[in-house]
């Protein structure tokens, strides 16, 4: 694995700790918790990088939400705007941004 990949992998796990670090602090707050309880759908935007994509929605995962991604929606003949217009309205959003 090239150095500049291995690099961003361990950022964006240091982004995935202080997340979980935050979330554990924050999810005990009612208005918080409401929130998460109603609309547990989190929509994935992401580009090459299968791997971070992958660990992303682990985390989500184990948070108890529903990562959405797109690109495993049936398309059903919809172009991307209407797979994502179809959708339930998604409470989050996580964007992954590679370079």
């Amino acid at each position: 694995m090239p150095d500049d990949l291995r690099r961003g992998l361990r950022e964006i796990e240091a982004v995935v700790e202080r997340v979980e670090v935050a979330w554990a602090e924050r999810a005990t707050q009612p208005a918080i918790r409401r929130e998460v309880q109603g609309g547990k759908r989190v929509l994935v935007v992401y580009g090459r990088n299968d791997e971070a994509r992958e660990k992303v929605g682990r985390f989500l995962s184990k948070l108890g939400l529903d990562p959405i991604f797109l690109d495993e929606e049936a398309a059903q003949g919809r172009t991307l705007i209407e797979k994502l217009e179809d959708q339930v309205s998604p409470v989050f959003a996580v964007v992954l941004m590679d370079g």
